[in-house]
């Protein structure tokens, strides 16, 4: 009888592109006399939704392996026997291997989805994808605020160009909302759910995103700036960006960008006894500006010593 049987299967690569994958069965032949092996009868099965097929093909006693003749799709179902044959016309016990390619871990390669963001809407729209055409589809989409409770859509069926869309209307500007991607991945006897959470921010209602600008703690050579969004967090902006220079000055500013959580900024090794220029506005994530806020301020005199009189020396 065969010592061992194994399935190769092959790919490009990209794994999950059932096209560029290929199967091959090797097998070990049997100890006993090689003259008593008249050759090998190997069967390649494949089942879906659709339809089962299988083929068959007897081999000369001189070959272990068999290269299949089909691509190897995902969510199919493959199985492959091989049996020795005699010369006397006895068939070996059947040695039999199967598995199932199963889909990728990865939503987005299930279902394209495509959205559009305004400050008060968000629209999505779903289409699973036409790379897996032999997997059933369960797909089901909702959409969540920390406020919203979850409003869900789904659809089912097999294969690609399944659709569905949603659009949601009056929702607050400059606000993160969460669109939630669940897929159950089908083959004719097992079933993959995987689930992803896209974060997605509507666009804000204008391009004011600083109320106010403050300048605290200056001293001869040091100020903190600091600012109030309109927008707690300013979650539709990538952060913020901080320029200074010298009043009058014909030199280009002096810019600092700034995370988005931080709402201050130390300005360092500046000149004493001078007035600066400061503007604060957000960048959003096109690397666009918002409209910028300013205001100035002088730093203060160098404080060298204080004499015995109380008088201070400069």
């Amino acid at each position: 009888m065969l010592l061992s049987l194994v399935i190769l299967v092959l790919c490009g690569s990209v794994l999950v592109k059932s096209q560029n994958c290929s199967a091959s069965i090797e097998w070990t032949a049997p100890n006993s006399n090689h003259d008593c092996i008249e050759g090998y009868e190997v069967c390649w099965n494949s089942t879906s939704f659709d339809a089962t097929y299988s083929n068959c093909s007897n081999l000369s006693n001189d070959t272990t392996s068999y290269t299949v003749a089909e691509d190897i799709q995902v969510c199919v179902e493959y199985s492959a026997s091989v049996v020795v044959l005699g010369t006397d016309g006895q068939r070996s016990p059947t040695i039999e291997f199967s598995f199932t390619y199963t889909s990728p871990n990865d939503v987005d390669l299930l279902v394209n989805t495509n959205i559009t963001v305004k400050s008060s809407s968000i629209s999505l729209e779903y289409e699973t994808s036409y790379d897996y055409p032999f997997c059933g589809l369960n797909v089901t989409g909702c959409f969540s605020s920390d406020d919203i409770l979850s409003e869900c859509i789904s659809m089912s069926g097999q294969g690609g160009g399944l659709d569905m869309a949603a659009d949601y209307y009056s929702l607050s500007a400059c606000t993160t909302y969460y669109s939630t991607l669940t897929v159950t991945v089908i083959s004719v006897s097992q079933s993959q759910t995987i689930t992803n959470v896209r974060p997605i921010t509507t666009n804000s209602t204008n391009s004011t995103m600083i109320q106010l600008v403050n300048v605290d703690d200056v001293t001869d050579n040091n100020a903190t700036i600091s600012w109030q969004p309109v927008y707690e967090g300013s979650p539709c902006s990538s952060g913020y960006s901080v320029c200074y220079l010298q009043e009058n000055s014909t030199e280009a500013s002096i810019c600092n960008s700034v995370d988005k959580e931080l709402n201050k900024i130390q300005l360092l090794n500046l000149t004493s006894l001078t007035d600066y220029y400061v503007t604060v506005g957000a960048v959003f994530p096109d690397g666009t500006l918002s409209d910028k806020v300013a205001t100035t301020f002088r730093t203060s005199v160098v404080l060298s010593s204080i004499a015995e009189d109380g008088k201070i020396e400069v």
